[in-house]
């Protein structure tokens, strides 16, 4: 099994795949921020199966963080990330310094209605402007065919999705199913943080995820939003939003009836620990 290949340029990561591009070798892409685990792991085995090259980030964008504590805090964990890529197969892992990759380059606003300005863009200012700025970056550096995206940041998703349709990237998005641990807890770099304890109120998060349908059958959508919201709050967690949307638009549903197109996302803290959540209606 041999292990990535290393790229710390985007001078060098331009050499590297000058000659796959030029050959017809199809390039996936998996974009991370590092501190990987099993999440992670289950895009790169995707991107595996279905191209030739696979090419992983490994950098905590600046940029999309509005709390520069919590950038300072973020796991920095890449002799651990190198042995999951060279496990996944993966071919180039680019971990690129922010003089080199923001070079010329500026977090550019982006505008997509409901998609940036609701849920996480009305709690983290800047945050959308900050990644979309970096993926449409490395889109353009590693110019891959197909990039692979968690569901568990629906909301991620989705603008990724509508920026690539909308300014013609080029690129195939494949939104991939959240992993869980075994207890349910969706899979995310900040589980790091959590004690035992905290934990297992956290999965007051998932229960809701899994039990919104079934909630659904005698409750209006605001009545089940605000009984999430307070079943949270009696765990000890702090929500931010509790919102039932559509899936594609993240605009607020209108009716029960039209509960099958919409997504319930969850966000909530558990002392400093950020939790994001999110499953079909």
């Amino acid at each position: 099994m041999n292990s990535p290949r290393i790229i710390r340029t985007v001078a060098g990561l331009r050499h590297v795949l000058k000659s796959e591009i030029a050959s017809g070798k199809t390039i996936g892409f998996v974009a991370t921020m590092g501190a990987l685990h099993e999440g992670h792991a289950s895009l790169l085995k995707k991107a595996r199966q279905e191209v030739d090259i696979v090419v992983s980030s490994i950098y905590a964008n600046p940029t999309q963080f509005d709390n520069q504590d919590d950038l300072a805090k973020y796991p920095k964990t890449e002799f651990a990330d190198l042995l999951l890529l060279k496990r996944e197969q993966t071919d180039v892992a680019f971990i690129p310094q922010t003089a080199d990759i923001y070079h010329n380059l500026s977090a550019t606003p982006i505008n997509y209605g409901a998609l940036t300005d609701t849920l996480e863009g009305a709690h983290r200012t800047g945050h959308f402007d900050g990644m979309s700025t970096i993926v449409r970056r490395l889109f353009e550096l590693v110019t891959p065919h197909r990039a692979y995206f968690g569901e568990k940041d629906w909301q991620q998703l989705a603008i990724i999705n509508r920026m690539s349709s909308f300014e013609g990237l080029g690129v195939k998005i494949i939104g991939c199913d959240i992993l869980r641990e075994p207890s349910g807890l969706a899979l995310s770099s900040r589980n790091i943080h959590l004690s035992s304890q905290e934990k297992k109120a956290s999965l007051t998060i998932s229960k809701s995820v899994f039990g919104i349908k079934k909630r659904l059958t005698n409750r209006s959508l605001h009545e089940a939003e605000l009984e999430i919201a307070n079943e949270l709050k009696h765990a000890g967690l702090e929500p931010d939003y509790v919102k039932i949307v559509n899936a594609d638009t993240l605009e607020p549903l209108q009716s029960e009836t039209s509960s099958g197109q919409g997504r319930l996302l969850i966000a909530a803290s558990l002392g400093t620990t950020r939790l994001l959540d999110n499953g079909p209606v």
